[in-house]
C-alpha cells in the first residue's frame, strides 16, 4: 500500500504441516484447512492485481488443498518440459562449469586412498555422473542433483549426500502405514494424474516416491503415461542402506 508496487510471494515446502501430521489423519485435515484459508487469501491478492509473482515449492502435491483447487490460476511446472532442467545441472552444464574442479578432487581422493593412483579424470567424471545424474521430467534431458554435486565439490568426497533422515520422516511413516503395499518396483508406469497429485485419504506409494525423488521418468510412453525408474546410484544406496533400516527400526 505504501509503495504501490506489486509483491512477489515465495513459499517453500508448502505442505510441511500436512507431512508433520501424517500419523493423525484428522489433524492433517485440520492443517489442510488452515492451508486452504491461507492460499485463498493469496489468491485474493492475485485476483486484485496486487502480486507480481507467486512461486510455491513442495515435495508432495496434495489434492483438495486450496493451492490446487480454488487457487486455479497457478501453473504446475512439475511435468512441464520447458522447465525440465530448471532445478539441477545438465551434463553440459556440469562439463562447462565444474570440470575445472575435478583435478583437485582426483588428487585429494588419491592421496587419501579413496581412489586408485592410476584413476583418471574420465573415470572420476563417470563415477560422479553415475552417482548424481539421472533425474528427468521428460525422459530425454537429464540433470544432476544440485545439492549432492555441490556438497561433493565442497568436501571432495564421492558419497551419498541427498538422504537426510530428518527430512524423510514422512516417507518412513508412510511406509510403516502402507507396509502391505510396500515395494520399490522395477520400471513402474504411471499416468500424469497419478504422478501429479496425492489424495490424503488414500495415499499411494508410487506417486510419493516419484514426488520425493526416489523415482524419476525414464521415458514418455505416450501423452500422459510415463515409465519410471530409480535415478542413480545415490538413490539406490539411500533406499537400500538408509531407508530400509529406518523403516525396520534399525539405526545403522
Amino acid at each position: 500500500e505504501r509503495t504501490k508496487e506489486r509483491v512477489a510471494i515465495l513459499v517453500d515446502e508448502y505442505e510441511d504441516p500436512i507431512h508433520d501430521a501424517i500419523n493423525d489423519l484428522e489433524l492433517a485435515k485440520i492443517h489442510r484447512q488452515v492451508l486452504l484459508t491461507f492460499y485463498t487469501s493469496i489468491k485474493a491478492l492475485a485476483d486484485g492485481d496486487m502480486t507480481h509473482l507467486v512461486y510455491v515449492t513442495g515435495k508432495t502435491k496434495f489434492t483438495q488443498t486450496s493451492i490446487f483447487s480454488s487457487f486455479n490460476n497457478l501453473s504446475d511446472l512439475t511435468l512441464n518440459p520447458d522447465y525440465n532442467a530448471a532445478c539441477g545441472f545438465t551434463l553440459e552444464e556440469f562439463e562447462t562449469y565444474f570440470s575445472q574442479y575435478l583435478l583437485g578432487m582426483l588428487k585429494y581422493n588419491q592421496s587419501k586412498g579413496f581412489m586408485s593412483a592410476t584413476a583418471s579424470l574420465e573415470e572420476l567424471k563417470n563415477d560422479i555422473i553415475n552417482y548424481y545424474d539421472g533425474y528427468s521430467w521428460t525422459g530425454k534431458t537429464r540433470i544432476l542433483n544440485p545439492f549432492s554435486l555441490i556438497k561433493m565439490l565442497d568436501l571432495k568426497w564421492l558419497k551419498p549426500y541427498w538422504f537426510d533422515p530428518s527430512t524423510q520422516s514422512f516417507i518412513i511413516e508412510l511406509l510403516k502405514r502402507k507396509e502391505r503395499e510396500f515395494e520399490f518396483p522395477v520400471n513402474p508406469t504411471m499416468s500424469t494424474n497419478s504422478l501429479s497429485a496425492v489424495d490424503l485419504d488414500n495415499i499411494r506409494l508410487i506417486p510419493i516416491l516419484f514426488q520425493m525423488g526416489y523415482l524419476t521418468i525414464e521415458k514418455i510412453l505416450k501423452p500422459g503415461e510415463y515409465l519410471l525408474r530409480r535415478p542413480n546410484k545415490e538413490v539406490n544406496e539411500a533406499i537400500e542402506s538408509k531407508l530400509f533400516n529406518l523403516w525396520l527400526g534399525q539405526t545403522t
